[in-house]
């Protein structure tokens, strides 16, 4: 009987552990990034920025306090915790470069780089300093 018990006990352990490590919501990673980027461009305590803030929460369909519940879930855990912040990590490295590619569009069709082929610049020659005309 003791076996059974043991199974049963690793079996609950188990399904206990699997369902802590819920995977995390894409959309949440991105509702996550536009809110602190929100609080970033319009501020933590301006009214426009609480009014972006909650526009990018009715956005996402997410109230105040579903956010709150979720982000609590994730801080429970320290792994699922370092996980989300991978994937925010992510998210804003995708998202500078996409920013990047945009500016360098605007810049090349600005300046019609594009129409002008990249060559390499031309090697600046040293020069021996002059020698004195004594010697």
């Amino acid at each position: 009987m003791k076996p059974l018990r043991l199974i049963t006990a690793l079996i609950s352990i188990g399904f206990l552990t699997a369902c802590k490590s819920t995977k995390i919501d894409h959309d949440f990673v991105e509702m996550y990034v536009d809110l602190r980027i929100a609080s970033k461009a319009y501020g933590d305590t301006t009214s426009l920025g609480r009014m972006v803030r909650q526009n990018i929460l009715k956005d996402y369909h997410y109230s105040p306090e579903k956010f709150s519940k979720q982000v609590e879930l994730l801080t429970s855990e320290p792994e699922l915790w370092i996980d989300f912040q991978n994937l925010v990590i992510n998210r804003l490295d995708t998202l500078k470069t996409i920013e990047v590619e945009r500016f360098k569009q605007r810049i090349e069709s600005q300046h019609r780089i594009e129409d002008h082929p990249q060559t390499s610049r031309p090697q600046r020659q040293i020069k021996a300093p002059h020698q004195n005309k004594n010697e």
